[in-house]
């Protein structure tokens, strides 16, 4: 067990208001003790500052490295889903806090435990046994190795790894610690495939072994008799066999007679983590998620940056005027990456590299308006400032009958207490979060999302997303919180036939092009040629 003594104290500063993260302590709490696979990690004390929140926490110096590593690449704000200014060390101690009082209980909580000691000692027996078979042997060779292990629980070629096992199962544990020892087996061996082609396949393999599974059998040994249990229960009664069938599904998608809207996931990797992870998953499940969507993102990229080069590459023949002598046939085909038509794909494409929303023009478009909008002497002069920022594209009797007015009435309706001081972070960002709310879903309780959908069809794709766009590049942290709605809606409708939302299907297939553009790592510059067409 980890010597808790030896701590350090840190500190996390948010805009946020101390009442705002109140409400949330917990949930990120625990999602900071499963990112850091520290059980220790505590929230000591949240301080209001001005414009500010200080949260102080006490951790492992790993912990708070691999904390600190998250934020300076911008990768903690989305992750723990909060608004995030600065980590910082605040000093090395070597005992608890002086305001940290731990009670009897805890203090037994972090004590040394023979029974616990000899189940973590015997789980990383097996992994590591595990890791080495995988460095020499192909995964048929594994998979054989899984079956016996863990399926038929015998005959296995290394009997020291089966009877760690065996002690494993027969130790006075809670069967969840089981399955997550399972479940790292299981990502284990997933990371390890999931980036090659040829062995790939093998994962959905791998979830194919758990659909036969062998009766317990009375006259088996107790250890024996005793996984199996284990395994069957695994498979029919814990969370983390469904997230890994679904996790699989991702990986190894299959074309389906009746497809549902939830069967297209794989189509966007910004919904994998909340789709697909909850606030128990394990260290493994995280990072062999964040490597398959890497990989996922980067493959999009690469397939619209070549259905791009097609497109440029068929209007230079068409402008020469050569299509009629069939020099449009020497240019090989590019499928476009998207569910959207080729038109739709274009229209999109057009006005989300254009000047308006140009990614390296400095100062860019929400950096220019929040500079206006930090001067003006009053929040009220601020929102209607802001409403005259979000409909400036749009230009239709839908918009301006409609559309329009509902926008402006709301947000002039905002926080009117403040209407008379002047703007800050927090309140630009509580502002914003509740535009997101009115103008996609607030919450899986609160589904009303009518305005969407006319607004989608009414608008058109782009001029809903140029609204929400224009949103998001005001906080750097609203892009997770939209996509948390995508996600709310995408599971709302994850059993309907896709015909029936096709205006989801629109809006997050759109969305994924515009978050290529904005923040993919591709060079789009061939998109200036396009826009020429």
């Amino acid at each position: 067990m980890k010597d808790i003594t030896h701590q350090i104290v840190w500190e996390l500063y948010s805009p946020l208001t101390v009442e705002e993260i109140q409400d949330q302590k917990q949930k990120l709490l625990k999602r900071l003790q499963r990112l850091t696979d520290d059980r220790h990690l505590q929230l000591l004390a949240i301080h209001p500052e001005k414009d500010i929140s200080i949260l102080q926490f006490q951790s492992e110096a790993d912990s708070y490295k691999q904390v600190r590593t998250l934020f300076k690449t911008a990768q903690l704000a989305g992750i723990l889903g909060l608004s995030i200014k600065d980590v910082r060390l605040l000093r090395t101690n070597d005992s608890f806090p002086p305001n940290l009082t731990v009670s009897s209980p805890e203090k037994t909580r972090f004590q040394s435990n023979r029974s616990q000691i000899d189940f973590s000692v015997l789980e990383k027996q097996v992994l590591q046994h595990l890791s080495v078979c995988l460095e020499k042997d192909p995964p048929e060779q594994i998979l054989e190795r899984f079956r016996h292990l863990f399926i038929d629980v015998n005959n296995y070629s290394d009997v020291s790894i089966q009877s760690a096992l065996e002690k494993m199962v027969t130790a006075k544990r809670e069967n969840s610690k089981f399955y997550d020892f399972l479940n790292r087996c299981c990502y284990l061996f997933i990371n390890a495939w999931q980036s090659n082609a040829k062995t790939r396949p093998a994962i959905a393999q791998l979830l194919k072994l758990f659909e036969h599974l062998p009766s317990p059998g009375f006259k088996q040994a107790r250890g024996v008799r005793h996984l199996r249990e284990l395994v069957r229960d695994f498979v029919e009664n814990s969370e983390q066999y469904q997230q890994l069938k679904q996790f699989v599904g991702v990986i190894c998608p299959k074309p389906k007679e009746n497809p549902k809207i939830g069967s297209l996931i794989h189509h966007y990797p910004y919904l994998y983590k909340p789709y697909l992870l909850n606030e128990e998953s394990s260290k493994e499940q995280r990072q062999t998620l964040h490597n398959w969507q890497e990989k996922s993102e980067h493959s999009f990229e690469f397939r619209l940056i070549r259905f791009i080069t097609y497109q440029v590459q068929l209007a230079e023949i068409a402008r020469a005027r050569q299509l009629s002598q069939g020099a449009g046939r020497i240019v090989r085909r590019e499928k476009n990456p998207t569910l959207l038509s080729d038109r739709e794909l274009g229209g999109i494409l057009s006005k989300f590299s254009g000047k308006t929303f140009d990614r390296f023009q400095h100062p860019n478009l929400a950096e220019r308006f929040l500079a206006h909008s930090y001067k003006l002497p009053t929040y009220q002069d601020f929102k209607e400032h802001l409403y005259a920022y979000l409909i400036v594209s749009l230009d239709s009797d839908y918009a301006r009958e409609q559309f329009n007015p509902q926008l402006k009435e709301y947000i002039t309706g905002l926080f009117d207490r403040y209407n008379s001081q002047k703007l800050t972070a927090s309140l630009l960002l509580r502002t914003t979060k509740k535009l997101l709310n009115f103008l996609t879903v607030e919450t899986t309780g609160k589904l009303d999302h009518y305005l969407l959908i006319e607004a989608t069809e009414k608008l058109g794709i782009s001029g809903i997303l140029d609204v929400l766009f224009r949103t998001v590049l005001l906080c750097p942290s609203l892009r997770s919180e939209l996509e948390k709605r995508w996600f709310i809606l995408f599971k709302n409708y994850e059993t309907f036939p896709p015909s029936e939302a096709m205006w989801l299907i629109k809006l997050l297939e759109a969305y994924h092009v515009i978050c290529s553009i904005h923040f993919g790592s591709a060079d789009l510059s061939l998109l200036k040629k396009l826009r020429k067409r």
